[in-house]
């Protein structure tokens, strides 16, 4: 299990293992959402430059997994 440290101002950097399975960039948006008390998903947004270079589509005919991408992190 990838594991990180916080450091000071409360910064913690996203191991690499977890940047590649989230598909997140330098400059991506992440949100921490609590599932539970004391548990935590990390969710990652579809980048729009990503979804830029694909053809239009209804949002209805794009698959979940490329809208976003989450990992749960126990806390």
């Amino acid at each position: 299990m990838p594991t990180a440290k916080v450091q000071t101002r409360g910064r913690v950097t996203l191991p690499a293992e977890v940047r590649r399975t989230l598909e997140v960039e330098p400059g991506d948006q992440v949100a921490f959402v609590e599932t539970t008390p004391g548990r935590f998903e990390l969710q990652a947004e579809a980048r729009a430059a990503a979804l830029a270079r694909h053809q239009p589509v209804s949002r209805l005919s794009v698959p979940a997994s490329k809208l976003k991408r989450q990992m749960e992190l126990p806390i």
